[in-house]
């Protein structure tokens, strides 16, 4: 399991590569929490990431995205890539949510151990949730796939 968690900080510190830039002032890091659930069911394990995005044009900002895994309940805490403090910034953010798996291969190279349950429309950015200015513990994503 150390590998997929390396996997999910690798993909993080990815991103934020990506996006990077100067954080916002801290007066616009708010908390947020919430519940992931599949099909009614609480979605275990599953690694959320919130990429703030500009208002003209839905493009990725400059600012720091917020990351968690959610715990057995499906409940989960955002937290900074960077810096590391908890929250996320206030405003519009594409949300990804991801399930899969990779494990370490014989040949060094990662495979799939276990395969996506979450449809691609959580998986590919084009979700979007508001962060409110107050913050959240009711960032509550229902996933249905039937």
């Amino acid at each position: 399991m150390k590998s997929g968690r390396a996997l999910f900080v690798l993909v993080a510190l990815a991103a934020a590569a990506q996006f990077a830039g100067c954080a916002r002032p801290s007066a616009n890091i708010v908390p947020v929490s919430g519940k992931v659930t599949l099909d009614g069911r609480p979605l275990v394990g599953a690694n959320i990431t919130f990429q703030p995005v500009t208002d003209k044009s839905a493009a990725a900002s400059s600012a720091s995205g917020s990351f968690a895994k959610t715990d057995a309940e499906g409940k989960f805490t955002l937290e900074l890539i960077t810096p590391e403090q908890p929250g996320a910034l206030v405003g519009k953010h594409r949300v990804t949510i991801a399930t899969a798996v990779f494990a370490e291969a014989a040949d060094d190279d990662l495979k799939l151990a276990e395969p996506e349950k979450v449809p691609a429309r959580y998986t590919d950015g084009s979700y979007e949730l508001e962060v409110p200015a107050g913050g959240t513990d009711q960032a509550n994503i229902e996933i249905v796939t039937k």
